[in-house]
């Protein structure tokens, strides 16, 4: 009986890519203020642009998240370390 073998296509990971609409769903904010490059600049989430599209890394937003969640822990412990 012959192994099967496995083409490369099938062991490439999926990434999951998000519109506008979906990413502003995921983050929890509007899709205006997700639409507004200088909010995304500030605030450094990531992105990049096909075409005239702008489009989301759902893995980058994860870890986008997990940092930005870090920082307000820190912030957070810091001002009750001042009091």
């Amino acid at each position: 009986m012959r192994t099967p073998t496995i083409s490369p296509a099938s062991t490439t990971t999926f990434v999951a890519r998000l519109r506008l609409k979906e990413a502003a769903a995921y983050l929890a904010v509007s899709p205006r203020s997700l639409a507004d490059r200088g909010w995304r600049l500030k605030h450094g989430i990531p992105c990049f642009r096909v075409g005239k599209a702008v489009v989301f890394d759902a893995t980058a937003l994860d870890r986008w998240l997990a940092r930005h969640q870090e920082r307000r822990q820190a912030d957070r412990e810091a001002k009750e370390g001042a009091a």
